[in-house]
């Protein structure tokens, strides 16, 4: 199967990517910590068992990084990645089952921990809604049909100010753009126990990304579903005091530097 995976790392963290020798790497390490001949020689090493295409890089920032790693990749198929997970055969063994020419991308499930996560019923395209559902190490691109110029957004995701949402609005991107996404039923890889997705509302800088998200894939109703979103999740954002303050001013039109 003509298919990379896209990891993005930074400093040490690229010596704890657990490499499957079955798979094709491009592999964007953004590095601050002067050790850049360190890393390649470990690299070099991996090289010897793994395919991996190695680029680093001194720019900060996940979606920089990830769209350094779409611009690199040279396969038909491009899986955007974590560098925390472990991949299973499953893809590569089964994708050309469910391989579509009409489509432009395909969701796969994981597990959480233990736990299987299913981003959406098998054979349902994807749209503006259930795509919130999709997250990156659920993504599959096909480049024969995503244009390499459609990017993430560079000034949201970890390493910015706003540091969540760039992938639900790169989504929606392709959405708005024709493109046609599916879930389907492969279940892609494993990825460690984490609490961070369901942390929203604990600081300024994460409320507000999620009303520059709201903004920028609903546009004039952006409003209506920041408020639907907070009845959804209303016996957690009740607690937050900042919440619901960021929420009212932004629902009131105040200029987002006054927040």
């Amino acid at each position: 199967m003509d298919l990379q995976v896209l990891v993005s790392t930074m400093n040490e963290r690229v010596t704890a990517i657990k490499f499957n020798p079955r798979y094709s790497y491009v592999v964007v390490h953004q590095i601050t910590d002067r050790r850049e001949k360190e890393y390649s020689d470990f690299i070099s090493v991996i090289a010897d068992s793994v395919n991996v295409k190695y680029i680093q890089s001194k720019e900060l920032g996940l979606s920089k990084s990830r769209n350094l790693a779409i611009s690199n990749s040279t396969s038909r198929f491009g899986w955007i990645m974590d560098d925390d997970t472990v991949l299973l055969d499953e893809v590569l063994d089964n994708f050309k089952d469910i391989q579509n020419d009409e489509l432009s991308f395909y969701s796969v499930n994981y597990f959480l921990g233990s736990n299987l996560k299913i981003t959406g019923k098998s054979g349902r395209l994807v749209n503006k809604y259930s795509a919130a559902k999709i997250t990156s190490i659920n993504l599959i691109l096909d480049f024969h049909k995503v244009s390499k110029t459609i990017s993430f957004d560079e000034s949201l995701g970890l390493g910015t100010l706003y540091p969540s949402g760039e992938e639900y609005v790169f989504i929606s991107t392709l959405l708005d753009k024709g493109h046609r996404g599916m879930f389907t039923s492969l279940v892609g890889c494993r990825h460690p126990e984490i609490t961070s997705g369901s942390d929203f509302f604990s600081t300024k800088p994460k409320v507000l990304a999620k009303f520059i998200m709201f903004d920028k894939v609903f546009g004039k109703t952006a409003k209506i579903f920041a408020l639907i979103f907070t009845l959804k999740k209303f016996n957690k954002v009740m607690k937050s005091s900042l919440y619901m303050s960021l929420l009212a001013r932004y629902l009131f039109n105040l200029d987002r530097d006054e927040l």
